[in-house]
């Protein structure tokens, strides 16, 4: 996938990930959460895509994001889709 536009790279989901966040526009507190997974969603990295040799794939094991106002930590792991 190295070279394709919307590639796996680390640069690729940054770029990604900033020109999505410009189009979000102004969202509520409860909002908030359910946007920034969208867009998390955008740069995340499925099992077997970005593979190095036949045994051993790059993918993204985790993802989590914390609330500052609310103290609140959400995670979703790749075994479970539901933020937690």
């Amino acid at each position: 996938m190295l070279g394709l536009p919307g590639n796996y790279t680390s640069p690729s989901r940054f770029v990604r990930a900033t020109y999505l966040r410009n189009f979000i526009g102004d969202i509520s507190d409860e909002e908030a959460p359910v946007c920034l997974f969208s867009l998390l969603n955008s740069v995340w990295v499925p099992k077997g895509v970005e593979r190095f040799n036949k045994d051993n794939s790059d993918f993204s094991s985790y993802m989590y994001a914390y609330d500052q106002n609310l103290g609140k930590l959400y995670l979703r792991t790749f075994n479970k889709i539901n933020i937690i």
